[in-house]
């Protein structure tokens, strides 16, 4: 709906989403927030340090990834990291995978060395990782960034955008301090709904 009235921009939402849903233009503009505010925070980490080493040698992490598309839109704009690692249940990287391997605009921008297992629901590349964890899980965590080649001491882009809410509180503190442990230079961006009053 968002992308279908302009609010923004996203030449591959169409491939996950079948049916356009009318929504209210309060939900669009609230959609549309949480995206410029997202995509404002990742440029400035992106271009910080332009045109030395530091900027290129740079990784995101999604946290329960969902079928999200930053990275294709990033490729498309020669802004992409130099690792994206995105981390979702296995149920939800297996369609992605599947999905991601169907259409060539995506799969090409993985390049040649690309590899899809729809079945471990997992996409490798040079620049772009999709694997599943359940992200309470910290060892399995700690493996899957290993797996995934990222490098702690790189700066980091971690986003949790409405994830950690539907996890109970020991498991957000678990995974928030997991992140702040383990990267040595990171920017933990975190999205979540909150109630009219909630503290």
């Amino acid at each position: 709906s968002c992308v279908t009235k302009g609010y923004m921009k996203d030449d591959y939402v169409h491939h996950f989403v079948r049916r356009t849903t009318k929504r209210a233009p309060i939900i669009n503009r609230g959609y549309y927030a949480r995206w410029s505010v997202l995509r404002k925070l990742m440029l400035q980490f992106l271009n910080a340090g332009s045109g030395s080493d530091d900027q290129k040698r740079k990784q995101i992490l999604s946290l329960g990834a969902g079928f999200d598309t930053t990275f294709f839109q990033l490729q498309d704009e020669g802004l992409a990291p130099y690792l994206y690692v995105e981390l979702d249940f296995q149920e939800v990287t297996s369609k992605k995978a599947a999905i991601i391997n169907h259409y060539n605009d995506m799969k090409e921008k993985l390049g040649p060395d690309a590899s899809i297992s729809i079945e471990k629901g997992e996409v490798t590349s040079t620049n772009y990782k999709l694997f599943s964890a359940d992200i309470r899980d910290i060892p399995k965590l700690d493996a899957v960034i290993r797996m995934a080649e990222m490098d702690p001491s790189l700066p980091t882009f971690i986003i949790a955008e409405c994830v950690l809410i539907y996890l109970d509180p020991t498991s957000t503190d678990a995974i928030v301090s997991w992140a702040s442990e383990k990267f040595s230079s990171a920017i933990f961006f975190l999205y979540e709904q909150v109630e009219q009053f909630s503290h």
